[in-house]
């Protein structure tokens, strides 16, 4: 039986008699939603924002719709034997024609290496490219990955995980996940200030998200448009909110138990064919009719909730050119899996669509999208050496056309970077010319990738400053990122006497502009061409001569 809220009465009752925190004995499957005993203790441990405090990317952030090129699938690897079947077929297929890598979480080091082996072994994981099936150790509660798994977006280049409070407080494990992968796979992780259950939430690439009403319900200090505002910020998406099914056809009130993004603009939604005029009906009829009216390919698919269990065909997972979706036994569902895979197939052209019982799933409130993150791909360049060369998105300080550092300043500079392997070195380096020519910063040669470093302003005046930190890779590809110009209000170089369009005074770079704003001042008298000695010495005499121009042009091709 599920539950998604009870009545006040029964959360007195049950808060009064139930303290203990529910436990999650391995093996034993965990529905989706949340059960009583699990309702009892969150109406005893209200919602809060355990992560810390909130943060936001600071450079420009874009999300990937579940269609873009991924880097792989994370799953959970939890519920026993008949659950673990399910995720073993998905796996071969990932590994394979998904040509995706499959990350898997264990509790611990002894599942690990007593599960792993299997996959070279288990008869349903037979084909498996085991060299893809990445282990991770990192306990969990239960298998529903998408619901408190880590989102990724792209801040720059840059992919980051964006981390909410799971909107079941009991189980714990599964709510501090995401900070166990985000160091495992090197990324940096933000906090976003909601509380959510991750399958409420589908997209596209061109930054446009849909979430149903549950989100306001878990979150009733934020208005509608607080949520859509914070979604902005952290994800880059402008989030359109829809009604949300009765939790007595579906326990979660998800948007991904019944519609599906796979295009820029194309949409599965559900129907149903049993129940025309239904609520959940209306919802999806609304949906469908307001997206197809927007420009977008609307594709209908059945559904039915029969004996408490909601049984959808959008809920499903793609990984590159593969998709996965599901098909049923369920003697009523059955008539639907052949006119669901000829839809997917006509709509998906150039993915190997395959589809995978899932029975299993749907009797505990969700389906194989329910039990996946995507692990979007890494977006740098082709490599001269082979591979993608890295990608690199600065974060601080934000450099822009007022700054101005003072030598001897101690600065520090902030980055985030990314890579197809890893990240083997960073360079920080200091333009004076806009970037014409680079200096390594004193000790910012081969730093390691910490993301972090503190570097000292020289003493040279500039107003075309600029930083730029490079990544370089194992195979030598190198790719970087270049802050916008500041000012450095040191002593000039000595034949820094013109600026851009002749304009008498310097500004950090070394061009034509010195040579015509020195000739002026030289023969307009100007103390400013003063600038050598008898025998060609620097440092002005009082007079103007063949001194000055020695001077002026040993300056000019010689480095400050």
């Amino acid at each position: 039986m599920r539950y998604a809220m009870i009545p006040a009465a029964l959360t007195l009752l049950l808060t009064s008699t139930v303290l203990a925190q529910p436990t999650y004995p391995e093996g034993v499957p965990v529905p989706r939603h949340a059960t009583i005993e699990e309702l009892a203790w969150q109406a005893a441990h209200p919602f809060g924002i355990p992560k810390g405090a909130a943060a936001a990317p600071t450079g420009p952030v874009t999300a990937p719709g579940e269609y873009a090129q991924s880097e792989g699938i994370l799953m959970a690897w939890e519920g026993g034997t008949t659950l673990n079947n399910i995720q073993r077929t998905m796996i071969r297929h990932i590994t394979t024609s998904g040509n995706g890598k499959a990350f898997i979480a264990f509790d611990d080091t002894a599942e690990r290496n007593s599960v792993m082996p299997t996959f070279a072994t288990n008869s349903l994981s037979l084909g498996t490219d085991v060299s893809r099936v990445i282990p991770v150790v990192g306990a969990t509660n239960a298998i529903w990955m998408r619901d408190y798994g880590p989102r990724y977006v792209y801040e720059g280049r840059v992919r980051v995980i964006s981390d909410h409070t799971y909107n079941v407080t009991s189980r714990t494990l599964d709510n501090a996940f995401p900070a166990i992968f985000a160091p495992f796979h090197n990324k940096k992780r933000y906090v976003l200030p909601l509380v959510h259950g991750g399958g409420n939430y589908h997209l596209n690439s061109i930054g446009e998200g849909f979430a149903t009403l549950l989100i306001t319900d878990e979150n009733p200090s934020r208005t509608a448009e607080q949520v859509q505002a914070l979604w902005l910020q952290h994800w880059g998406v402008n989030t359109t909110i829809t009604p949300a099914f009765s939790q007595a056809v579906d326990a979660t009130r998800h948007i991904d138990m019944w519609m599906q993004i796979l295009g820029d603009r194309l949409v599965f939604i559900s129907d149903w064919p049993a129940n025309a005029g239904s609520a959940q009906d209306v919802i999806c009829d609304n949906r469908a009719a307001a997206m197809s009216a927007a420009g977008w390919t609307v594709i209908r698919l059945p559904a039915r909730s029969l004996s408490g269990v909601h049984y959808t065909y959008t809920n499903m997972v793609v990984c590159n050119d593969l998709a996965l979706i599901s098909s049923y036994t369920n003697t009523t569902m059955q008539q639907y899996n052949a006119q669901v895979l000829a839809a997917y197939q006509s709509a998906l052209p150039g993915k190997n669509v395959v589809a995978i019982n899932s029975d299993a799933l749907a009797v505990l409130s969700g389906v194989m999208h329910c039990i996946v993150m995507q692990i979007p791909a890494h977006t740098g360049d082709p490599g001269a050496n082979g591979g993608l060369a890295p990608t690199v998105q600065i974060c601080a300080p934000t450099f822009n056309a007022a700054t101005v550092l003072n030598p001897g300043d101690g600065v520090v500079s902030r980055w985030i970077s990314d890579d197809d392997e890893a990240v083997a070195s960073i360079t920080l380096s200091l333009s004076y010319d806009d970037g014409a020519t680079w200096n390594a910063i004193l000790g910012g040669t081969a730093t390691v990738d910490d993301g972090a470093h503190t570097w000292i302003v020289p003493d040279r005046f500039t107003i075309n400053a600029r930083l730029r930190i490079s990544a370089t890779d194992g195979l030598g590809n190198t790719g970087s990122d270049t802050s916008p110009a500041f000012t450095i209000n040191g002593t000039p170089c000595t034949a820094d006497v013109g600026a851009q369009g002749g304009i008498t005074g310097p500004d950090g770079r070394l061009d034509n502009n010195d040579f015509i704003a020195f000739v002026d001042l030289y023969f307009a008298g100007d103390v400013r061409a003063d600038l050598g000695r008898q025998g060609g010495l620097p440092g002005g005499d009082g007079s103007h001569d063949n001194n000055d121009f020695v001077v002026f042009v040993n300056a000019y091709f010689t480095p400050c």
